[in-house]
């Protein structure tokens, strides 16, 4: 089953700030936003998270990506509820990111 693509969403970070991968999926895990894989690539911290709704009516996995020389966060999304799409990632997901933006 293919997933439709949705843009990515992208945020800066608070500047002087720092932290690790395992800080991220420790915040998220408390908005049942679970880590499936990470990495750090050169400036790039990866993050490939999922969660799915309380109801079980859908799915995100959500394609992370933390810039820490440009200190922005690309977070691209595919869902199997497009109509949430925009709630979730702004909602739920960002909200996990509270601390670090």
């Amino acid at each position: 089953m293919q997933l439709p693509d949705s843009a990515p969403t992208v945020k800066s970070l608070r500047s002087g700030l720092s932290f690790t991968i395992q800080e991220i999926e420790q915040t998220l895990v408390q908005s049942k936003i679970f880590c499936m894989a990470s990495g750090q690539i050169g400036n790039d911290l990866k993050l490939f998270f999922y969660a799915q709704l309380a109801d079980k009516s859908g799915y995100f996995l959500i394609e992370t990506v933390v810039n820490q020389q440009t200190r922005v966060i690309s977070a691209h999304l595919k869902s199997t509820r497009t109509d949430l799409n925009a709630a979730f990632i702004n909602g739920n997901f960002f909200k996990g990111f509270v601390n670090f933006l």
